[in-house]
């Protein structure tokens, strides 16, 4: 009956045993679920702040890059008013001048380049018609003779070769000499050309220092015609001299008031990400206006 109580004992014990291990195992299975579910939310936290601070950054670049163009188009929009504001009284310190010098031509003529015309072909050379020469064995069977004959007629085809050569060397010599002959031509038509121009400047120069009115209102239209004005300013005025009051007249038409620009001001939106125009004020916002004596 002890002995039967005991192996009772011991199995009960050996029970509790495997339920105590089991119950580890599960405690221990707990634990790591909990831990890996903590790392996944950490992790997850991470990636949202992470996800959160590379849109704040390209959100920061974005409005950078607008804020900057914003600035860009207004530094141009004030190159532009301030161009107009000056235009017509930045060249009066320094009155225009144009040296008659200045009106003259130089002859500019390419050299002569006669390209191919300038290269003389090859002659035909006798080696490479001439036949070659026959072995002992050949001469002995008759090769000879044979040689004879192509020799003679290698000769033949090697005088007709020269003579085309020649014919063809002809022919070139005389294109290159109508070649140049022709750009002759054209440096003596450019340099009457610019005799005949320089002459009449010199020509206009002596009316003018003599106050004749064509050649005063012909000069002064050279100086407008080489003065630069910005995008849309018209380039029509005429020009009239008076040598009685030695007055010049200028007829200068004006642009129309589309070339003044209508913004003041350019602004980046952040929350649009889009750059408005800021109209000009208004007269009535311009305040009341004050004379000074």
């Amino acid at each position: 009956m002890a002995r039967k109580t005991s192996l009772w004992s011991e199995l009960q014990r050996d029970l509790e045993r495997r339920q105590r291990a089991a119950q580890a195992r599960e405690r221990a299975e707990q634990q790591m679920i909990r831990q890996l579910t903590r790392d996944q939310e950490q992790a997850e936290r991470r990636a949202a702040l992470a996800d959160a601070a590379e849109r704040k950054r390209q959100e920061q670049l974005a409005h950078d890059a607008g804020a900057a163009a914003a600035r860009q188009m207004k530094a141009q929009l004030d190159a532009r008013v301030t161009e107009l504001r000056t235009l017509l009284i930045s060249a009066l310190p320094a009155p225009p001048r144009l040296p008659f010098a200045a009106l003259k031509r130089a002859v500019e003529a390419p050299p002569f380049s006669p390209g191919d015309l300038g290269e003389p072909a090859p002659a035909p050379r006798w080696e490479d018609f001439a036949p070659p020469t026959p072995g002992v064995l050949g001469g002995l069977l008759g090769g000879k003779g044979r040689h004879e004959r192509a020799v003679t007629e290698a000769q033949e085809a090697y005088q007709q070769a020269l003579a085309g050569h020649q014919q063809d060397e002809d022919e070139r010599v005389s294109q290159l000499g109508k070649a140049r002959a022709a750009h002759d031509q054209m440096i003596r038509t450019l340099q009457a050309e610019v005799r005949d121009h320089n002459a009449a400047v010199d020509e206009l120069e002596r009316s003018f220092l003599a106050g004749v009115p064509d050649a005063v209102e012909k000069y002064f239209t050279q100086v407008l015609a080489l003065s630069q004005y910005p995008p849309g300013f018209p380039h029509q005025y005429r020009v009239a001299y008076r040598p009685e009051p030695r007055e010049l007249v200028i007829e200068y038409r004006l642009p129309p008031r589309e070339v003044i620009p209508t913004e003041r001001d350019f602004r980046y939106v952040k929350t649009r990400r889009e750059i408005d125009t800021l109209p000009p004020p208004r007269e009535a916002d311009k305040g009341p206006v004050r004379l000074r004596r």
